[in-house]
């Protein structure tokens, strides 16, 4: 049980931390054009709008930067005029619209008076319905806000100040105020021949600035509008088959309420600005949902554009439970698990079994410098070597030969007994020993083998720097003279 919960917890772990570090990897999506503005003063600035030739779409989203002081940025809303942006997004722009009194003349033979004009920003940009309303400041006047007077419901009527919604699908509309006469002497007073139409955001409630008796009727009053905005006048069927179409990758073409134009949103799954070629980028569902996207134990893995739950090892998903439940696993094993640990635990194993030899041969070869460092002490070395090397001996020091206990088994053929009657019976005449001799190479030979160790002994308690020091004058002499000082008899 604790080793099934140690497994759950380092796995979640684990995907935590690779879900922490892509989210580190990633740096916050600039909504401009890379290399371009990104703000004017407070304002962000969002591409297709751009500061300067190149970081915009057309010229219908470039935007001028005061770069006063005080910087803001500046927007034609139409050819003549600029308003000010105070906020833009992916759907809308906040702007400073502005409004003046209008005044109509007093037709008194039809017992009322009226005014006629058209109000519409620049294409592809339209009020939006949903955030502004229709607004008619005066006294005892109406106002109806439509397109060619067709019969609408969307108009006002008050004394003093009156407030309607904001028609749907009006791109270009007209607007008609006058006054409604009902009061007898309301003809005849001068503030009655003007009043202030309109269109602001829904929260707009300044209505202190606004002067009712319009004693100065060239004063302009300043509030917010809320602007929607579209890419150009096709419709997506159109404009995916040219070659100018704005929609970025991992992104889908949405057709424009006002009756023209599109707009771009990124798919489900992605956010950022789906105006620039790589604009949408994937979200982290399991990071931004700190991990509570999946329940009962599940684990949340984020993929593109989406993410699934999953099991962790140790436990499987049981399809006998309506919702997504992990439930311990007794009876069966994850085979990837199982393949993992086996792997991790044989990579260990040979480890230490590479670093047990490789400590054993040091610990080995340390203790045979120690054995021949003492042998060489005990046996006379350091007196034989200040021997040879030194010059008071003279010639005897030529004469002397260092052979090493390889090149006395080669010799010597391994010590073999076969190599002395060889000897006895090639050689003939004066040249051929005495019996005598022959039995003492047959003795020395026969307490050699009798020695199996005697090699290594002599290998080991004879060296001078690593070589024997023995006369050249028989191979027989040298293994007599080594062994005799080891004692051997």
């Amino acid at each position: 049980m604790v080793m099934q919960m140690i497994q759950v917890l380092v796995f979640t772990i684990l995907i935590s931390i690779i879900s922490l570090l892509f989210s580190l990897m990633e740096t916050s999506a600039s909504m401009a054009k890379p290399g371009c503005p990104e703000t004017c003063g407070n304002v962000s600035i969002v591409y297709p709008f751009g500061i300067g030739k190149g970081c915009y779409l057309d010229k219908r989203f470039e935007i001028t930067c005061n770069n006063s002081s005080l910087p803001h940025p500046l927007f034609h809303v139409d050819e003549e005029n600029e308003a000010e942006v105070l906020y833009m997004s992916l759907e809308y722009m906040r702007i400073k619209d502005w409004t003046s009194p209008v005044c109509y003349a007093n037709y008194t033979s039809e017992g009322q008076s009226y005014a006629l004009f058209s109000i519409a920003p620049m294409e592809p940009f339209s009020y939006s319905h949903t955030e502004n309303k229709f607004i008619g400041i005066g006294c005892d006047i109406f106002a109806y806000i439509g397109w060619s007077w067709l019969d609408t419901n969307y108009s006002c009527s008050g004394i003093g100040c009156c407030q309607t919604t904001f028609p749907e699908d009006l791109s270009i509309f007209d607007i008609r105020i006058g006054n409604m006469s009902t009061w007898p002497d309301g003809r005849d007073w001068p503030s009655n021949q003007c009043s202030l139409v309109l269109i602001a955001e829904n929260n707009f409630s300044e209505f202190h600035q606004f002067d009712v008796s319009f004693s100065n009727v060239n004063k302009t009053y300043f509030y917010p509008s809320v602007l929607n905005w579209a890419i150009g006048n096709k419709s997506c069927h159109e404009a995916q088959k040219r070659g100018d179409y704005a929609c970025g990758s991992n992104s889908r073409c949405v057709n424009s309420k006002k009756g023209s134009g599109y707009t771009c949103q990124c798919n489900s799954g992605y956010r950022g600005n789906p105006y620039l070629p790589d604009g949408c980028g994937d979200v982290d569902e399991c990071m931004e949902s700190n991990n509570t996207l999946c329940q009962k134990g599940a684990v949340c893995t984020n993929t593109n554009g989406s993410y699934y739950c999953d099991c962790p090892p140790g436990y499987y998903r049981d399809d006998d439970k309506p919702e997504y439940e992990c439930v311990r696993d007794k009876g069966k094993h994850n085979p990837a698990l199982l393949v993992s640990s086996g792997i991790a635990v044989t990579l260990v194993l040979l480890i230490l079994l590479a670093i047990s030899f490789w400590l054993n041969k040091k610990l080995e070869k340390r203790k045979k410098s120690k054995l021949k460092q003492m042998s060489f002490k005990k046996n006379g070395g350091l007196l034989l070597q200040r021997q040879i090397s030194s010059s008071s001996i003279g010639s005897s020091v030529e004469k002397t030969k260092l052979y090493t206990i390889e090149e006395l088994e080669k010799a010597t053929d391994n010590f073999n007994a076969g190599r002395v009657l060889e000897r006895e019976v090639v050689l003939s005449g004066k040249k051929r020993p005495a019996m005598k001799e022959i039995a003492a190479d047959l003795h020395q030979l026969r307490r050699t083998m009798k020695q199996p160790s005697l090699k290594q002994t002599c290998q080991d308690n004879c060296p001078v720097s690593g070589r024997h020091s023995f006369s050249s004058a028989s191979t027989s002499a040298v293994t007599e003279e080594c062994t005799s000082r080891l004692g051997v008899s």
